[in-house]
């Protein structure tokens, strides 16, 4: 049991959240997809929350419950999805979904510390 790091890591995930360049709803449908894949239920209740608010659809929240990409979701949405997805379950990204969130989003907007927390078990 460390808290000075659980300190610092919450003050970057707060930079990160409220300071950072990606937008609400890619901040928050990634972190849904890491809290479903982790079993977090109390991520998934409060991010849920914050999805909607930030302007995801009931539907896009409820496929990514059932662990499908948001059937409404536009390209970069798609992208992130699989993004996350992929480093949850491959522990590394193919070209092609680098590439893609590269180009849809740019490099200092990709969900990079969400990707950090893809690879932990920190929602546990």
């Amino acid at each position: 049991h460390t808290p000075k790091i659980g300190d610092a890591a919450q003050a970057v995930g707060d930079l990160l959240r409220f300071h950072g360049e990606l937008p609400g709803t890619l901040r928050e449908l990634a972190i849904l997809v890491v809290a479903r894949h982790w079993r977090s239920e109390y991520e998934w209740f409060a991010h849920a929350r914050i999805g909607l608010k930030e302007g995801m659809s009931e539907q896009a929240v409820a496929d990514i419950k059932q662990e499908r990409c948001p059937a409404d979701a536009t390209d970069t949405e798609r992208a992130v999805y699989t993004f996350s997805r992929e480093l949850l379950e491959q522990h590394h990204l193919d070209d092609a979904t680098y590439s893609a969130v590269h180009q849809l989003i740019g490099t200092a907007r990709q969900p990079s510390w969400y990707a950090c927390l893809v690879t932990t078990d920190w929602c546990r």
